[in-house]
């Protein structure tokens, strides 16, 4: 009983052990001869050099980063077409006192710079819910920029006030 249970063991393994040495080279068409006074195998498939495969990731990581770096610099305010206020609520009402400061704010800015800024207030919501859309196609780059910079100091500290940067206003 012993010895039949070994037979079959040993079938099984041995099938195994064939056909994963059979099917480790599909795909490869390489010639593969062995010297059987060294027990060498000698194949004549090209080595990879690793030294080579990891320079050439390194060179591929770095313009990778390069290429990231370049898209930061273009995405800034030289394309800004459209930015947003959002004043929102989290369940008791928008923050006023921040939403009449940002219209002062608004009023000073155009009339300092002597520019129109005429934003599209969409309203949402039930408790006074409101979005500023600033479509900025026809200022000066440098208006765009002080602008930016002078709305995201009037609204850093606000509480339930967002503000985002070329996203498509709603």
């Amino acid at each position: 009983m012993r010895t039949q249970y070994h037979y079959i063991a040993v079938t099984f393994l041995s099938a195994f052990i064939f056909l994963s040495c059979s099917n480790s080279n599909t795909g490869s068409t390489s010639n593969i001869t062995t010297d059987s006074t060294k027990d060498v195998l000698v194949t004549d498939t090209p080595t990879v050099s690793v030294t080579n495969t990891i320079e050439q990731n390194k060179v591929a990581i770095t313009d990778t980063v390069k290429k990231k770096e370049e898209k930061k610099k273009t995405t800034s305010t030289d394309t800004l077409q459209v930015f947003t206020v959002s004043f929102f609520s989290i369940g008791s009402g928008i923050n006023s006192e921040a939403r009449k400061e940002f219209d002062l704010f608004i009023a000073e800015f155009a009339t300092k710079n002597q520019t129109t800024l005429n934003p599209k207030q969409r309203k949402w919501g039930r408790e006074g819910e409101v979005d500023y859309c600033f479509e900025l196609h026809g200022l000066k780059q440098e208006l765009k920029t002080e602008l930016i910079a002078q709305a995201k100091q009037n609204v850093s500290e606000k509480k339930w006030v967002r503000m985002t940067i070329n996203k498509p206003c709603k």
